[in-house]
């Protein structure tokens, strides 16, 4: 992976961009496991105009309903990594099945990110189980 890629971007490397094509806003998505950034990205969206949303991770296994009465903001979206999972069923648990129902309002997505062939199956599965 480049520099390029692993350096952290921003609200101010993002708006001459926005302003230079015409684009009116954008809406931040997640990269990791972690409800701290998920906090981080609201907190950064609440500060940035142009920022209309964002896409967080929740802990899928736990109590949904406690984590997003955590967050000072509601969630655009949920994104989880199925690739990271050990366990070929992950997405088919009915925990993680409700969760994921639960987890953002019913017009916005829940995208599982799925990196391997056989994560790509499940994932289809999945989607057309929330369906």
């Amino acid at each position: 992976m480049t520099d390029a890629l692993r350096r952290r971007y921003g609200p101010d490397d993002l708006e001459p961009l926005l302003r230079e094509n015409g684009v009116a806003g954008s809406i931040v998505v997640q990269a990791r496991h972690s409800l701290d950034e998920t906090r981080d990205l609201l907190a950064i969206a609440k500060a940035t105009p142009f920022i209309l949303g964002v896409v967080g991770w929740l802990d899928l296994t736990g109590d949904v309903d406690q984590q997003l009465g955590d967050l000072e903001a509601p969630l655009v979206g949920v994104r989880h990594q199925v690739h990271d999972e050990r366990d070929p069923a992950w997405l088919l648990r009915d925990d993680v099945q409700r969760a994921s129902a639960r987890s953002a309002p019913p017009e916005s997505p829940t995208t599982c990110w799925c990196g391997r062939g056989s994560s790509r199956r499940r994932s289809r599965r999945f989607v057309g189980i929330l369906s």
